[in-house]
């Protein structure tokens, strides 16, 4: 999910528009590189279950997604968090391509709260999806 969920978070033209600059794409998995100072996302997978039935296997997953939108001020971390919410809160279809495309059931906005990184000097929103796949 982790590749399928980058790659719709990138295909988005509001999304692209705040965190593309010289074709760099800002958008990064487990924690954001030192010395990135430019708007950016990081996502980070909190917590993930598979559904059973008496057979085994449902083929069904969840996976608790949080995302971070990074930026040099809290009005600007907000639009980021605003245009995620906006791509994902209530998708439904297929995310990714290739070998990394994934069926997603449902995309669900949990909470979201703000957070500073002092020593960076940024300001981010950050937001939990729940997120229904197929394994």
């Amino acid at each position: 999910i982790r590749p399928a969920l980058r790659a719709f978070l990138a295909a988005d033209a509001a999304i692209a528009a705040l965190i593309v600059t010289g074709g760099t794409t800002r958008i990064y998995p487990g924690k954001m590189p030192q010395g990135i100072t430019a708007t950016s996302i990081v996502y980070n997978d909190i917590s993930a279950q598979t559904g059973l039935h008496n057979q085994g296997s449902d083929g069904l997953a969840s996976i608790r997604m949080q995302i971070a939108a990074w930026a040099t001020t809290a009005d600007a971390a907000q639009a980021l968090a605003l245009a995620i919410k906006e791509r994902l809160h209530g998708y439904a279809g297929l995310m990714g391509s290739g070998a990394a495309e994934v069926n997603v059931l449902l995309v669900r906005f949990d909470v979201w709260r703000d957070q500073d990184d002092e020593v960076a000097n940024l300001r981010g929103k950050v937001a939990d999806y729940f997120i229904d796949y197929d394994e």
